[in-house]
């Protein structure tokens, strides 16, 4: 296929043809309309990721005043000689659409991102732009922009010169020199209203197209000449010299009396203002984000004044960098609209920036060294949608030496006494996996062992493992169980004969970590007639009568009441059972006599007549003493401020070692468990580095105890259950320390 140099005169399409394309964009697409200006970043927490050598992933999971914002960043070196860059669509079949995932396995990318906009009806589809890939025009739409600039592309020239620009493209197809029928396409499949050219780039046989549209007529050339024109319906191969007019059943009749056996046959395909023969690789997209470093709307932007998922694409001002970034929206993410996302990708160094399609195609996917595909975002349709292309990032290195060690476990959590396999392997500059068996394994458990590439734990807590091949070392690190505590959920199974019902089990670990038991429960039932358990379900068997299930697991155990049909009985104390001890807390009559820190639960009735909790932060020698609030469900919906002030309050305060929250709400009944995660995240950063975390907090009636990764949450009840009656959970938390020694107490009063 042939492109002309000379741009000729573009020829007017049909009015009724531009009338049907006009109302299916207004259709789908809401173009921006008043602004809406950034939200404001109170908390941050960046991580960088070398992909491989010239490839970087970026990850920004932040606290807007507007709600959470996560943004997730693929920068591409693009005067790596090893790294190119390319469209990819399905391999299976011509048009199909698959998940990102999917299109980046298939074809060995190690990154990438969703594409071009497309019909999101059916299984096949076409983009609406642009598509060159490996220096080849795989497809092209006569229709794209030809009224106005909506669609802009991402070209990348022969050059390594990248470019966003908006495409015009006239096709014209002449037999015996006169031009009797308007192409609308190349290779761009859709309903085929309308006569579509058909290469060998997008099949070598017209049979999967006829099986989606019965009754086309096929007009066969090579070499330049028409050398067959099939039957309707009929099945022809594609020539490899040529190519295929296809023409609708509807207007077989009307345009097959123009063509003949041996006509000459020129097909003209003539961009504005660039040369497709001079690209290596394009992809289509949307409107425009940023132009010349500045915020620039022109094109189809969807929703642009609404925070939605966004995938858009960058350039750097010196060219050579290429900018993907995705973000998240529809989730506990806020999403982005058109200003936030020209501040975002001017942020992460783009000078010039478009949109690809965007909502629920919205996805980012990297492959591991394992091999593994892993999506790196939450995408907001719940699971991948399924897109017609992807941009692809593509590793082309050979493979080299390593130059790195690294070391990993096949899960990050083993049971004491259980062996878990150790992986050791080296990467090259590009990543390349390069299994290497270690010389040394070192480990602080001397009591483990590791043989044969398995590792075998002898104490539970966190073992750090260090290996050595050559001069490269590595570490990683595994954490070692044991059940201290099962909780049975519910613990009263209250069943008519015959009735099933499912159970739950949450263990406590030796660290006082609470985890999902979904394996390993054996189940006993006393009486045993009374019914029968497996597999995380009770089934009543008996008529009528109570008595007990106890479900085990590694030997600890845990019982549930069991009451069958009516009767109205109550089994009474439930058996002695093991129960997790925090090695923190203390019997009133073992702590010492002056407590540091005193936190009353609540003792007014009527919230409404309560105090409310109002941000501050004080240092009491050696703590550092914060009072937050998490009223109408979280930091954010309170006082947003607190995420801005929080963590610099508890740095300020440098010579403390023990840090103490006190809040209205349990950070677990925060109503967004991401900001949860966010604020445990930044918590356990100080405990990770020696300060002992408390959060106390003072919500309902109940008082409980949970730890995660070392920060004791502690709720303490109300004193009064109605206006009149006292509390039996109200609890007062008093904290102690005395040189090395720290220890709290939960009292009555």
């Amino acid at each position: 296929m042939r492109f002309s140099q000379n741009m000729a005169d573009r020829r007017v399409r049909g009015a009724a043809r531009r009338t049907l394309i006009a109302a299916a964009l207004n259709a789908v697409l809401i173009l921006a309309s008043a602004p809406v200006y950034a939200a404001e970043t109170l908390y941050e927490v960046q991580k960088t990721t070398a992909v491989c050598n010239g490839v970087t992933y970026e990850e920004s999971r932040s606290v807007t005043n507007a709600g959470l914002l996560d943004i997730h960043v693929l920068k591409v070196d693009l005067n790596d000689p090893y790294i190119t860059i390319n469209p990819i669509e399905s391999n299976k079949e011509y048009g199909l659409k698959e998940t990102v995932s999917a299109l980046l396995r298939e074809s060995n990318a190690i990154a990438g991102v969703n594409g071009d906009f497309f019909g999101v009806n059916g299984a096949y589809s076409a983009g609406f732009g642009l598509t060159v890939r490996d220096r080849q025009l795989i497809s092209v739409s006569g229709d794209s922009n030809a009224a106005d600039n909506n669609y802009a592309s991402f070209l990348y020239t022969q050059e390594n010169i990248p470019f966003i620009s908006f495409i015009k493209t006239d096709i014209h197809f002449y037999n015996d020199g006169v031009e009797n029928i308007e192409v609308h396409a190349i290779n761009k499949i859709t309903d085929m209203v309308y006569p579509v050219i058909v290469n060998r780039q997008a099949m070598q046989n017209t049979a999967s197209l006829d099986s989606r549209f019965p009754g086309l007529l096929k007009i066969v050339v090579s070499d330049q000449r028409i050398t067959y024109i099939s039957q309707l319906g009929e099945t022809v191969n594609i020539p490899e010299d040529g190519y295929i007019l296809a023409i609708q059943q509807a207007s077989a009749d009307y345009f097959g009396q123009f063509f003949s056996v041996g006509q000459q046959a020129a097909l003209r395909i003539e961009p504005y203002g660039v040369n497709f023969g001079g690209i290596k690789a394009a992809i289509g997209g949307g409107g425009l984000i940023l132009k010349e470093g500045e915020p620039f709307t022109m094109g189809a932007i969807v929703s642009g004044n609404k925070r939605e998922p966004r995938t858009a694409i960058g350039i750097n001002r010196e060219q050579d960098q290429l900018i993907l970034v995705e973000v998240d929206g529809r989730t506990h993410s806020i999403g982005a609209n058109q200003d936030e996302m020209a501040w975002i990708m001017k942020r992460y160094g783009a000078y010039n920036a478009m949109h690809l399609d965007g909502g629920g195609s919205s996805t980012m996917v990297i492959r591991n060294p394992e091999g593994l595909y892993n999506v790196m975002n939450r995408v907001s349709d719940g699971a991948e949608r399924k897109v017609i292309n992807a941009l692809g990032i593509f590793n082309n290195a050979p493979v080299g030496n390593a130059e790195k060690l690294e070391a990993s476990f096949e899960k990050d959590t083993v049971w004491l006494g259980d062996s878990v396999k150790l992986s050791v392997y080296g990467l090259d500059a590009y990543g390349h996996r390069i299994d290497l068996a270690p010389e040394i394994v070192a480990f602080d458990d001397p009591g483990a062992v590791y043989a044969n590439g398995y590792f075998t734990p002898s104490k539970t807590g966190k073992t750090v493992i260090h290996v050595q091949s050559g001069a490269m070392t590595a570490k990683t690190e595994l954490k070692v169980k044991t059940i201290s505590e099962l909780i049975i959920k519910p613990d009263a199974v209250r069943l008519n004969p015959g009735e099933s019902k499912e159970l739950s089990f949450i263990g406590i670990d030796s660290d006082g970590e609470r985890f999902d038991v979904t394996e390993g429960v054996s189940y006993e039932v006393f009486p045993p007639e009374l019914g029968a358990a497996s597999g995380g379900v009770f089934t009543a068997m008996a008529e009528s009568g109570t008595g007990l299930l106890k479900c085990s697991v590694r030997q600890v155990f845990a019982y549930a009441s069991v009451y069958i049909g009516d009767t109205g009985g109550d089994t009474g104390v439930l058996p002695e059972q093991p129960r997790f001890t925090d090695p923190l807390r203390s019997e009133p009559d073992e702590a010492p006599a002056d407590p540091a820190v005193i936190i009353e639960g609540e003792k007014v009735f009527d919230p409404a007549a309560r105090d409310p909790i109002i941000y501050g932060a004080r240092q009491n020698g050696r703590f550092a003493i914060l009072r937050m609030t998490g009223a109408n469900g979280g930091l954010l919906a309170a006082d947003p401020s607190q995420w801005a002030r929080f963590t610099g309050d508890i740095d300020s305060m440098n010579s403390s070692d023990i840090a103490v929250i006190e809040t209205d709400i349990s950070p677990f009944n925060y109503n967004r468990p991401k900001e949860f995660e966010l604020f445990h995240e930044a918590l356990a950063a100080y405990q990770a580095r020696g300060k002992q975390v408390f959060v106390v907090s003072k919500q309902g009636l109940e008082t409980s105890v949970r730890i995660r990764d070392g920060i004791r949450y502690i709720n303490i009840g109300a004193m009064w259950k109605d206006a009149e009656t006292v509390n039996e959970n109200y609890r007062v938390f008093r904290l102690y320390a005395s040189g090395d020694t720290l220890t709290y107490t939960l009292t009555a009063q």
